[in-house]
Formats: structure tokens, sequence, C-alpha cells
């Protein structure tokens, strides 16, 4: 178990010291690739989403030669891949923009649609979807548009976004809202009038960007309900965080006013500073990372995130929420138990906008749960989340 720790360990300051390297297109010290398990390397950062970026980077940097045969093989196919899918997704992107402009629906490109273009060379940044805010007043319209282009909905008016898909590898998220009015209402209220500070672009006539401060700002409070509410984020938003602060000239008094009415200021500075001290010295990280080099909260911070992967883990997700219900880092049975309950019949603001029938209707509540689960019918999801709230430690 100890050597599983060490290896795992090592291999873990192996990927933030390349993941390092290829945000400042500095050529990797090869007596350090002598000691590296690239193999390991490889599952870690595809878990992050960063396994593109690094082969690129090695391979500008001459060094594919530290690959074995097979996982130069293996690490390739998957960058032709990521690359593959980027080129598809920005020209199916550009065929969408076009038909918004035809309807005079104005919109704006969310987080990686414009991260990406920091990056040192394309396709360095992996995406899994297209994310774009949209006039909400033609969603409707939106969905034909969609629909026409071959595309089937998985979510539709069940939150602040509609999810399509098509073959073989398109996913756009189409946001009517910047956050869930239902999950976060703090963060929803404050991004409510967000269209009154949209920039209109001078290129196109319906497009609209953010300010580099109020983009930072969305980033953030998103990089935040991923961290504390769905599970955890990966080393990939904090490589994001350390280009933004690069490469955008923004407003810091601005910045700290903002993020002092949305309470993230305290995540934000950790996450800032521990992104400037692991990625500004790639060499760094062999005698600080996961060490006393860190601060304790910025270690724990590290480890969370390494731990969570791009789209966080169930177990953390679980963790979080009963942490919250139960107001205390050890979870109590009860803590436990009341979670489920809630589960099958909610309560709060939630509960009324989402089943005002049910609230307004109070002999119908106990029947809640079978008009749920035939609406639903995912017995076994609930079953699962059950067992994880109380297995989780």
């Amino acid at each position: 178990m100890k050597n599983e720790k060490r290896t795992e360990r090592k291999a873990a300051q192996d990927f933030i010291y390349l993941t390092a390297c290829m945000l400042n297109a500095a050529a990797p010290d090869r007596s350090r690739l002598d000691k590296m398990d690239l193999s390991e390397v490889y599952r870690m950062a595809k878990r992050h989403m960063l396994a593109s970026a690094i082969y690129m980077s090695f391979e500008q940097a001459g060094c594919l030669e530290y690959m074995d045969e097979e996982l130069a093989s293996e690490w390739v196919m998957y960058t032709d891949a990521v690359i593959r899918k980027n080129i598809l997704m920005d020209v199916e992107r550009k065929h969408i923009i076009d038909r918004f402009e035809k309807e005079g629906i104005w919109y704006a490109l969310l987080k990686g649609c414009i991260i990406t273009d920091f990056y040192p060379d394309f396709g360095m940044r992996e995406m899994g979807d297209n994310d774009i805010l949209f006039d909400a007043t033609y969603r409707e319209k939106v969905h034909d548009i969609m629909y026409e282009r071959g595309y089937h909905v998985t979510e539709y008016k069940e939150s602040n976004h509609d999810v399509y898909v098509k073959e073989p590898a398109y996913i756009f998220e189409m946001h009517t809202d910047l956050m869930s009015r239902l999950a976060l209402p703090e963060f929803y209220a404050y991004f409510a009038d967000i269209s009154g500070r949209l920039i209109r672009s001078t290129d196109k006539q319906y497009e609209c960007h953010f300010s580099n401060e109020d983009f930072y700002i969305y980033f953030i409070v998103h990089a935040y309900k991923h961290y504390e509410y769905n599970g955890g984020t990966g080393l990939r938003t904090l490589a994001d965080v350390y280009l933004l602060n690069r490469r955008l000239e923004m407003d810091r008094r601005y910045l700290d006013r903002e993020f002092q009415k949305l309470r993230v200021t305290k995540f934000e500075r950790e996450l800032a500073h521990l992104a400037e001290k692991v990625f500004s010295e790639p060499e760094i990280v062999y005698h600080s990372t996961l060490n006393t080099g860190l601060t304790y909260s910025e270690r724990q911070m590290l480890e969370y995130i390494l731990g969570s992967g791009v789209f966080g883990t169930r177990n953390n997700s679980m963790r979080k929420r009963l942490v919250r219900d139960g107001g205390r880092e050890d979870i109590q049975f009860k803590t436990r138990v009341i979670y489920i309950l809630h589960r099958i019949y909610p309560k709060g603001q939630g509960f009324r906008e989402a089943y005002p029938f049910f609230y307004r209707h109070v002999w119908a509540y106990v029947f809640l749960p079978v008009y749920r689960l035939a609406r639903r019918g995912n017995i076994k999801r609930f079953i699962r989340e059950a067992m994880l709230a109380f297995k989780t430690r």
C-alpha cells in the first residue's frame, strides 16, 4: 500500500511538472524524463483532459523517444482524436452561430470556447462540449434549429441549459442563464442581468462577449460550483486559472469587490495562488508539491483537485452534500437518513418551483415519489445514490 501511494504521488508530481512545461512552452528536463512512469502520467492526464496537451508538448520538445512504442502509438491516436473533435466542434459551432445571426438571436461563447485560445497550441485544451449563452426568449427557436441540424435533446427546460447531442462527437450546452435558479439562487441572482453587461461584437451583428473581468468572475464561480457542489474539479481548471491570470488584463479592485459580493474571495485567492505556485516554476513541484513548499490549505486543495479529475467524483459530491446538510465534518447516521428522505420527498424553494401542483395540494404530496419515478424512471440511480450516502466517509 505504501509503495502504491509513493508511486501515485510520484506520478502526480511528474504530471504537474509536465503540465507546467506545456503551459510555459518549456522543454522538460531530460534527466527527469528518465525517471518517469509515462504510462501512469498518461492515465492521469486523460482523467484531467490534458493528455493531448502533454503529448503535443513532448512532440514539440523532441522528447517522444522517452515513450515506449505501444504507449506512443496509443497517445498519438488519443491526441489525433482530440484535435479532430475540436475541429469538428469549431466548424459546427460556426454553422450554429451563422444561423443565430440570420435569426437575430444574440449569443455569447462561454468557458472553453474562449479559454482554448490561451493555450500554446490548437488542440491542447480538450473540449467535452461547447457552451453558448443565448437570448432565452428564443429557446424554442433554438430547439428547432438544433433539431433541423440533426441533434437530439437530452435535457430541455429542466435547468438553465439545454443539452444537444449528435454523432460522431457533437455536444452543445445552450444556456438561457449562467446559473441554476433552483440549485444556486445567490449565484443566479448575481448573473440574472448579465445580458446588460455583455459587450456587442464589432465583427458580427448579434455576437456578444464578456469584459475580461466578468469572464473571469463567471469562470471562478463556475469552478467553485464544481469544487463545492459537483464533486470537484481537475488540474485543467488550475491550468485555466494560470493562463487567464497570465493573459488577461483585469481590474483587480473590481474583481475583489465582486468576489466579495459572491463570497468566493478565499476560493479565488487560494486557487490563483496555487496555480501560480505550481506552474510558474516547473522545477518547484519536486521539492514542494504535496509537501512542505505549500501551505496546509494549498496541499489540501491540490490533493482534492488531483483526486477529482475534470468532472469530479460521485464520492466527493456526496460527502460535500452530507457535510453541508449535517453542519459537521464527521457525518452522522441521522444526516444520511435525512438526506435520503429529502431525496424522496424534496422540500424548500426548489420543491415549490419544480413541483407547483404538489406544493399547492398537500393531499398529493404522498404520491410525489410515484410521480417522479414515472417521469424519470430511474430507480437504479436512486438506489446507487442511497448506498453511496451510507458508504461515504
